[in-house]
């Protein structure tokens, strides 16, 4: 009889104790669950902004003496490949290529107003950097002013003289006072000369060329209609 108590009592405990081991397992679980549950599920959208910071700081560093169109491009695929990479928001990007930009353009034209404040100009350096500016629609106003000098002081110190050459190169039969005095009057005046190149030493220096040029020419023809009067 006490063997056969001993018996229950003892599957009864065993039975209770894996009744026990499953309720504590389901437990563990639930409460595992109810954590997973509770933690924010992670942000799928979340952009790392590692580089941003860096492109930004290659824009400020920018300077005269470094800026071109090739370090302009540089950062551009820079900037534009890390965004495509989802290295940072298209926001980031756009106030990255907007500050490129305006630093590039600023610089620029700074660089264009030393090349031509030089006398002469060196079109060698100005053209493409005008150029560049133009095919990333910086300021076309600025750009054709730039041209719009380089053409007047090309036509005052090249063109006009010149003409003043093949004038002054004619026989005196052909000589015509109509051409004398409109070739006086321009170099006299400078007509449609921008104010910031009326004092350019290669200008005055061509202006007062050519006018003591004409004007011997001139001289030598009035001498020329004496003999031919006194002659006949």
């Amino acid at each position: 009889m006490q063997d056969n108590k001993r018996t229950l009592y003892f599957m009864g405990g065993t039975v209770l104790a894996g009744l026990l081991l499953v309720v504590g397992m389901y437990i563990f679980n639930y409460i595992q669950k109810l954590k997973e549950e509770s933690e924010p599920e992670p942000d799928k959208t979340t952009i790392t902004t590692s580089n941003h910071k860096v492109l930004q700081s290659k824009i400020d560093n920018l300077t005269i003496d470094t800026v071109n169109h090739m370090v302009y491009n540089s950062l551009r695929e820079e900037i534009t490949t890390s965004r495509d990479q989802k290295m940072f928001t298209p926001i980031i990007a756009t106030n990255l290529l907007t500050s490129l930009q305006e630093k590039y353009e600023e610089l620029s034209f700074i660089k264009a107003d030393r090349i031509i404040a030089r006398d002469p100009i060196n079109e060698t350096e100005l053209n493409p950097i005008l150029s560049h500016l133009s095919s990333i629609g910086a300021n076309s106003n600025r750009i054709n002013l730039y041209k719009k000098k380089v053409q007047q002081i090309k036509y005052y110190t090249v063109i006009l003289p010149n003409k003043v050459n093949q004038f002054t190169s004619m026989s005196f039969d052909d000589f015509n006072v109509n051409s004398y005095n409109s070739l006086k009057s321009e170099l006299e005046n400078l007509p449609n000369l921008d104010n910031s190149l009326k004092n350019r030493t290669s200008i005055i220096s061509a202006r007062n060329n050519c006018l003591n040029r004409i004007k011997n020419y001139n001289s030598e023809y009035l001498d020329y209609l004496d003999a031919m009067n006194v002659s006949n």
